[in-house]
């Protein structure tokens, strides 16, 4: 917990300067190890708002909120944040990739 929290703080200093693939895996790394603070992961899916994500990334965000934190309230609200940026990136989204996140979700 406590290098999470201090990775965390590293990630929070640098995100400006990261590009949408390295902060979509970092937030997926943090939410499937069970880093759930609220303030960090709203964060970092708001800095995901405003970046162009790939098919790939729409995907493993999602998988990685149905499997850490499925009906959680955080969940649904970064959803609700990401779909924009989610509906963009479906257009582009391959069969079986499109299969996984509807098994996510």
């Amino acid at each position: 917990e406590r290098l999470l929290r201090e990775m965390a703080k590293l990630f929070d200093l640098h995100r400006q300067s990261l590009k949408a693939h390295e902060i979509s895996a970092l937030f997926c790394y943090f939410v499937k190890s069970g880093f759930f603070h609220e303030r960090f992961i709203l964060r970092t899916a708001s800095a995901l708002r405003t970046m162009s994500l790939q098919p790939d990334e729409v995907v493993a965000i999602s998988e990685a909120l149905a499997c850490a934190m499925p009906q959680h309230s955080i969940s649904h609200a970064i959803m609700l944040m990401l779909l924009p940026a989610f509906t963009t990136a479906l257009a582009k989204l391959q069969q079986e990739k499109f299969l996984r996140l509807l098994q996510a979700v």
